[in-house]
């Protein structure tokens, strides 16, 4: 093949794949052009009638629980709608306009993610938050079970005797008695406490508000609710609650008051001590105070016991699950005991640990006294319990 043949070879190869080539991208739609690539349906781009978020007056990204807020975009309408946060809990909402929507977070205010429904049915995008650290979620310690001595033989509380061997399951047990600030944020509620301090634990308290807390904080976070609450007569929010009467499913994954059995397993810690700490006691617990004036003190201020337990002995005594009775422990349950079942109309319940008034006798661990369900009183308070598995 001489030159000029071999010439005109290159420039004929040169020419097809220059006619071969496209700026096009190669059509895969069968010819209907359409793009098959995911987008966002709720890009204001693609509908420009949907609601679009922008963000939170003052460039905020952390929500406070009972706060209010001014959400900022466009496509709200003029016409109420509806504002989603995570877990579609629907906000308490305000001034609304076309631009602006004014919340207020409530008792039910979790982390993730916010939208605009607006009047016309358009879901808007979604918006990213958190929520500032809050008191909704208790610290709560995982406590081993295993098998102690229960009891105190040398008690003055018959109660307290015979001392025996008793068995429990693991647990999840709150840090720290329940504080006011964790009661309010939960229960939304005005009750009264003294001294009046978010950091001190919650008092002035009946046992029936305790089981009602713990029901509470369980749907909040999600769980399985322990108590079955039956009040035929609103007793429970507005009298005495002579007439409620509470069942447990200790089957169940939510919070609950510990039976006596796990309060005193966790305040005896592995130890052998009557007060489930070394001495002095004073290191571990406020207690022996007199006088009017005298009140409970802040959480966590003391030494934790062995197993990071803050103040069960002093500062409140605690309530229990557990129906109160001399002859209990002579039933030998030995397993995952949770006292008495069949109490009587006037029964009292268990009540754990001393308080900020009594002397080092009640601050012992087998030591008890009764309340009845309904009383309230200054040194009573309560912490939570769940099941480990």
């Amino acid at each position: 093949m001489n030159r000029v043949n071999i010439f005109f070879l290159i420039l004929f190869s040169i020419a097809f794949l220059f006619a071969c080539s496209d700026d096009e991208p190669t059509n895969t739609n069968n010819g209907d052009n359409k793009d098959t690539t995911e987008v966002d349906t709720l890009d204001p781009q693609i509908d420009p009638d949907a609601p679009f978020i922008t963000g939170i007056a003052g460039n905020v990204t952390q929500l406070i629980m009972g706060n209010g807020y001014t959400i900022q975009g466009k496509n709200f309408g003029t016409t109420r709608g509806k504002v989603y946060l995570a877990n579609d809990v629907v906000a308490n909402t305000g001034k609304w306009t076309d631009t602006t929507i004014n919340i207020t977070t409530n008792e039910k205010l979790a982390p993730g993610k916010m939208y605009v429904v607006n009047a016309n049915g358009k879901k808007g995008n979604t918006f990213s938050y958190t929520v500032a650290p809050n008191s909704m979620y208790p610290t709560m310690l995982l406590i081993k079970g295993g098998t102690f001595v229960m009891g105190d033989n040398s008690s003055t509380i018959e109660a307290s005797k015979p001392e025996h061997n008793v068995t429990v399951n693991s647990f999840y047990m709150s840090a720290s008695e329940i504080t006011q600030k964790q009661y309010k944020e939960v229960i939304f509620s005005s009750t009264s406490f003294s001294p009046d301090d978010e950091d001190c634990p919650a008092n002035y308290l009946r046992f029936y508000d305790a089981v009602a807390f713990c029901n509470k904080l369980s749907e909040l976070h999600k769980l399985e609710p322990c108590y079955t609450i039956e009040d035929p007569y609103g007793e429970l929010t507005y009298g005495e609650a002579l007439h409620v009467n509470v069942k447990c499913d200790f089957s169940k994954n939510g919070y609950r008051l510990p039976t006596e059995a796990e309060w005193e397993y966790a305040a005896k810690a592995g130890s052998n001590s009557l007060w489930g700490v070394p001495e002095p006691v004073s290191n571990y617990a406020y207690y022996g105070m007199s006088g009017s004036s005298s009140r409970p003190s802040k959480v966590q201020q003391k030494m934790p016991n062995a197993y990071g337990l803050y103040d069960m002995n002093g500062n409140l005594a605690e309530w229990c699950w557990d129906w109160y009775s001399n002859s209990y422990y002579s039933t030998n349950q030995s397993n995952n005991p949770k006292g008495p079942s069949n109490p009587s109309a006037d029964s009292t319940r268990m009540v754990k640990g001393g308080g900020f008034r009594d002397g080092l006798e009640k601050l012992k661990v087998a030591s008890k006294v009764e309340l009845h369900r309904i009383q309230r009183e200054i040194f009573i308070g309560f912490r939570v319990v769940r099941n480990a598995q």
